[in-house]
């Protein structure tokens, strides 16, 4: 009796020779591309308003978003003074005045909701930039008792 050789067709030879690749190189590949997505959202470019050079700058956000909150625009010029003393004895930076300026006229042309997100959103900006200041920031410090 004669046998017969079985053959594979090529096609199912090349299927055999290339395994699919592991849930290790998948995984790899998912962490790789999460790395990149945080990278991004954290990029110093994604950052809208500047660092925040001094004490007195974290003071002026907080006043600045409280004044907002509360559609307090007595307070508003109490925080332009502020700023414009610190800004005369150096304290404050040009970037850091500007956004300060913009907010606060958000405020007074009575968009008081957006001027507050975007009080709010100048302290997020400063998470993880900050730097340590010789005295604690307390809530209501403010050399506050100005504003």
């Amino acid at each position: 009796m004669a046998t017969t050789k079985r053959t594979t067709p090529p096609a199912k030879k090349a299927a055999k020779a290339d395994p699919p690749p592991s849930r290790l190189l998948w995984s790899l590949a998912v962490l790789a591309i999460l790395l990149i997505g945080l990278a991004m959202v954290y990029w110093r470019a994604g950052r809208k308003y500047p660092l925040a050079t001094s004490r007195e700058a974290y003071v002026i956000m907080d006043a600045l978003h409280t004044a907002c909150n509360t559609k307090n625009s007595g307070s508003l010029d109490k925080i332009e003074a502020y700023i414009a003393r610190e800004k005369a004895e150096g304290k404050l930076g040009a970037a850091e005045e500007d956004a300060f300026a913009r907010i606060i006229a958000t405020a007074r042309a009575g968009r008081w909701s957006e001027a507050e997100r975007e009080a709010f959103r100048f302290s997020q900006d400063q998470v993880g930039r900050g730097q340590l200041f010789d005295e604690p920031h307390v809530h209501g410090d403010a050399r506050a008792g100005r504003f």
